[in-house]
């Protein structure tokens, strides 16, 4: 799947931070649960279920599946599964509710043989272990895998690093079975005695992979891929989204003759597509300032260095509170939403095979590491105070004789069918007209004066949640840094000096927060997020001085004409905005002297109204009208500055200087 089909997958699917000198800090443990972990019923499945796998989880549950797959363990469980003392590998992600499915493809294999991305070796573990759980069941015709009579200090561990089927057959000859012999007594027997007396017995690899696939693909979510597929290609403004949004959550919400495991990876791939796309998401996920050029790289950047910032909304809707529950609910669910996807999705050679650009395993990382990272700027935004709720909820304001320019124009069509269609066009002359209208518009403060909110009390501090938000915060950065690690980046980041650049970073960023390096040092700018993320140490409005200039006007596009700071055209439009008497906007010709223009860049639209009517000749009249205010966009200035008891160059700063931390606000 290349880089610009997987960014429709992301974001189109559907149509859908910063101690410090060499000391590291340890975050504040969170407290305990306020109650116990669930219990879950998890299943261990290959082409069918399997029987007798045993396991032992870091949660101390252990035993073994029974004749459905079926294992009992604790939320957040990870274990190792063996056959009667044989590791086959412990599942990469953490068993949940939602994410309660193991297969071959889940498992984190010891012969990986490389700490980053993919590897043949890995790819052929997982065909390997389905290869092998199918060869160990003696009665193949039952429904389900029994291995509970494998001999396991006979399997050679060549039968999961055998990279060809003939290196696994001669391998796997030497796995010894508990049978009966005639006389009902239980004997070992070889799988190479076995298949002397049925050629069949043993399943390769490449054999037992086919039948693994056939079982995980889904006529629902083929269905789902056609019709996005039919939707995209045809008018996108005429689809009603929600009810086609409606019609896949039921169809991947749906048992068919798969094991659904297609359906959980697609039903998680469309989670994180409309929550990226909500507009509280988006709008804070633009990301800026980043030295990198692809996605998979600024994801990471985004949460280690200060000067790749998400972009916030101008304008909150609701009080703070609110905002801060969307923002943690909208992080869980990304969080969530990743963690079904790695289970769905979970290992080399694992493709979602219905388009000729597979959605490979390698595609879920890069998806899995986007969402994660913004999960990531969500729960640190959400610690946050963003100014008192006086500045966010919506004030209806009535405004008076406010001065405004009626713009009316047309077109008339003139059609001749008995010349070949040909058709003349008359431009019916623009007219402007200066008025005075009576205006009741209902926007926040926030939206129109954010000066004054900036400059308040409440803005950048913590809120009440923030130290447990911090944790959530750092640990999806882990988790993203954890994934990121597996990706293959010659995949997806061409240039090899940023790719290395990517590499370095990621392992930097790994070896930071498990406490290894005590510092990230990325484009210039030092930082140590275990500080950042801790309240204790971490940064907020006590650690700086905010100090805004006054709203001011840019003239340079006015050719001498004067603009001021409007209060009553702010309201209006709900963004700090200045009024203009330019009025070479609406009376300048074209370059041919001919026709007057609207100069659209020094105006700001109310509203637009046109009408087309049939005249008596045939002819078609088209009137129509244009309401503006002469405008411009209102700017200011803001300053921050360290405080004498300040954190902040504890946490991010920008080189040494005479043994000395130079601060990145002092070119602020």
């Amino acid at each position: 799947m290349n880089k610009k089909l997987l960014a429709v997958a992301i974001s189109g699917l559907l149509l859908a931070g910063c101690g410090g000198d060499g000391s590291n800090s340890p975050d504040p443990k969170p407290g305990p649960d306020p109650k116990p972990k669930a219990r879950i019923d998890a299943v261990f499945l290959d082409s069918q279920a399997v029987l007798g796998v045993q396991y032992q989880c870091d949660t101390g549950d252990k035993g073994q599946t029974n004749d459905i797959g079926q294992f009992k363990v604790t939320e957040g469980a990870i274990c190792t599964f063996d056959l009667d003392g044989f590791v086959l590998g412990s599942n990469r992600d953490a068993i949940t509710e939602k994410a309660s499915v193991v297969t071959a493809y889940s498992l984190k294999s010891s012969v990986s043989g490389r700490a980053f991305g993919a590897t043949t070796a890995s790819a052929n573990y997982t065909a390997n272990i389905s290869a092998l759980l199918n060869t160990i069941d003696v009665i193949k015709t039952d429904n389900k895998i029994d291995t509970t009579d494998v001999v396991g200090n006979t399997i050679p561990e060549e039968v999961l690093t055998a990279s060809t089927d003939d290196a696994f057959v001669q391998a796997v000859n030497k796995v010894a079975i508990v049978v009966k012999d005639s006389n009902g007594n239980k004997v070992k027997k070889t799988v190479e005695e076995s298949v002397k007396e049925d050629p069949s017995f043993i399943k390769k690899p490449s054999e037992a992979k086919d039948d693994l696939n056939k079982t995980y693909k889904s006529e629902n979510v083929a269905e789902v891929i056609e019709r996005v597929n039919t939707v995209l290609a045809g008018d996108i403004t005429k689809v009603n989204i929600e009810s086609e949004l409606d019609t896949a959550r039921q169809l991947l919400d749906a048992t068919d003759n798969s094991n659904g495991l297609h359906q959980k990876a697609l039903s998680a791939i469309l989670e994180i597509a409309e929550i990226l796309n909500e507009p509280e998401v988006a709008n804070r996920v633009s990301i800026e300032g980043s030295s990198y050029s692809e996605m998979l790289a600024q994801a990471i950047d985004l949460s280690v260095n200060p000067k790749a910032v998400a972009k916030f909304i101008e304008t909150s809707t609701g009080t703070t509170e609110n905002e801060s529950k969307l923002l943690t609910d909208l992080a869980s669910r990304l969080v969530n939403a990743s963690e079904r996807l790695a289970v769905a999705l979970p290992g080399e050679g694992y493709v979602l095979p219905y388009t000729d650009d597979q959605i490979t395993y390698q595609d879920s990382l890069v998806v899995r590491v986007g969402a994660l990272s913004v999960a990531n700027a969500l729960y640190t935004a959400a610690s946050y105070n963003a100014g008192s709720d006086e500045f966010y909820f919506p004030v209806q304001y009535k405004l008076q004789d406010v001065d405004m320019v009626i713009e009316r124009g047309g077109q008339r069509i003139t059609c001749n069918d008995d010349e070949n269609g040909y058709c003349d066009y008359e431009n019916i002359p623009t007219t402007w007209t200066e008025e005075k209208q009576n205006i009741s518009v209902s926007n926040t403060v926030n939206g129109w004066d954010p000066k004054s909110n900036i400059e308040s009390a409440e803005i950048m501090t913590y809120r009440a949640e923030a130290k447990e938000l911090l944790i959530k915060a750092k640990a999806s950065l882990v988790q993203a840094t954890e994934t990121a690690k597996l990706v293959a980046l010659e995949k997806y980041i061409e240039d090899e000096n940023e790719r290395n650049a990517v590499h370095k970073l990621i392992v930097n960023v790994d070896g930071h927060l498990s406490g290894k390096v005590a510092y990230i040092e990325d484009d210039d700018v030092f930082v140590n997020l275990n500080k950042f993320y801790n309240v204790n140490t971490g940064v907020d409005r006590s650690d700086v001085r905010i100090d805004v200039s006054e709203y001011y006007c840019d003239e340079s596009d006015l050719n001498g004409a004067h603009a001021e700071f409007s209060e009553e055209l702010s309201k209006i439009f709900g963004v700090p905005t200045c009024s203009h008497d330019a009025n070479y906007i609406i009376h300048r010709k074209d370059e041919y002297g001919e026709y007057k223009y609207t100069n659209y860049n020094l105006i700001q639209t109310l509203s637009n109204s046109s009408d087309t009517t049939k005249e008596e000749d045939g002819s078609e009249l088209t009137i129509w009208s244009h309401t503006f205010i002469p405008t411009v966009s209102a700017k200011f200035d803001i300053s921050v500055t360290e405080t004498a008891t300040s954190n902040f160059s504890d946490v991010v700063w920008c080189g040494m200087k005479d043994g000395k931390k130079v601060s990145c606000l002092d070119n602020n």
